[in-house]
């Protein structure tokens, strides 16, 4: 079995091995056990697994926003959970910070649910109290910014739109601070060119591995994917799509990934809810 390797804000994924990705929550409790509960059954059975988080744990819609497709926020108890979770399976559980996350340690507090009232960090933190607080802010301040494998693939909260940085700047830069290299790796949609995606690449080249696909999460995908091009793709695993669209990205860390069609459904893009997602063809 291989042994992740960190280096300040990036983590660094062995040859072998499977790793499960899982996009943004935002306090829906029940998608985020469905994972844990899929970790944890193959786990059991002895797999080389690791599962890799998006961030965005927290921040759902207040009372008067449920319907549909969002539920009950219950970001507390998701980040019991996960404490949990890192604390049993240390070498094996990692998350990358989320720009709500962030919002806790010093960036910008988002507004996603509380816009007009307040903001999304005050709130929280007024529900988990000033000793909670503290603790999960040394949570967030444990995660890292980019995760990368042998593969070919590269993990980042938002689309990795990194333009004036080393990668020594990103493995150094303070996450108590809206430093550019920590904004544009939580914030961007999109990369905005094929030049500045090369250029990403090029900055995130490390011992041997070479980044060939950007894969990320921070937007809502009604579908589950959106492939924005051959080298980019967002998965939404969670957050305000229906239970039929929710995916997993689940890879084999020792084969090689040349662009996002050798993502196949059934084998690196996994649904979480496979029983309602019958005969419903992932979008190409």
């Amino acid at each position: 079995m291989g042994e992740i390797r960190r280096y300040g804000n990036i983590l660094v994924y062995p040859a072998q091995g499977r790793l499960i990705f899982a996009t943004d929550f935002h306090g829906q409790l029940a998608d985020f056990r469905r994972v844990v509960a899929r970790f944890r059954k193959r786990m059991a059975r002895g797999e080389d697994l690791y599962l890799l988080f998006a961030g965005d744990f927290v921040h759902g819609p207040r009372s008067n926003q449920i319907r549909g497709w969002l539920k009950a926020d219950d970001s507390p108890t998701i980040l019991r959970e996960l404490e949990a979770l890192l604390e049993e399976f240390p070498d094996r559980v990692q998350s990358l910070l989320g720009n709500h996350e962030h919002g806790h340690l010093g960036g910008p507090k988002t507004q996603k649910f509380y816009r007009g009232i307040e903001d999304d960090v005050t709130a929280l933190e007024e529900r988990l109290g000033a000793s909670r607080t503290a603790e999960i802010r040394a949570l967030f301040s444990s995660f890292a910014l980019v995760a990368l494998t042998p593969c070919g693939v590269m993990f980042s909260h938002a689309a990795p739109g990194v333009s004036e940085a080393t990668l020594s700047d990103i493995a150094a830069a303070r996450l108590d601070r809206a430093e550019r290299p920590v904004m544009e790796l939580l914030w961007p949609r999109v990369v905005s060119s094929p030049e500045r995606l090369d250029a990403t690449f090029a900055i995130m080249k490390f011992g041997g591995v070479t980044p060939r696909i950007a894969v990320y999460g921070h937007d809502v995908v009604p579908t589950g994917i959106d492939r924005n091009s051959y080298r980019q793709v967002v998965i939404s695993t969670s957050f305000a799509i229906p239970d039929r669209h929710k995916l997993l990205l689940e890879l084999d860390l020792s084969r090689q990934y040349e662009d996002t069609l050798d993502f196949r459904e059934g084998v690196e893009l996994v649904h979480l809810y496979p029983e309602k997602a019958l005969g419903r063809p992932l979008p190409v």
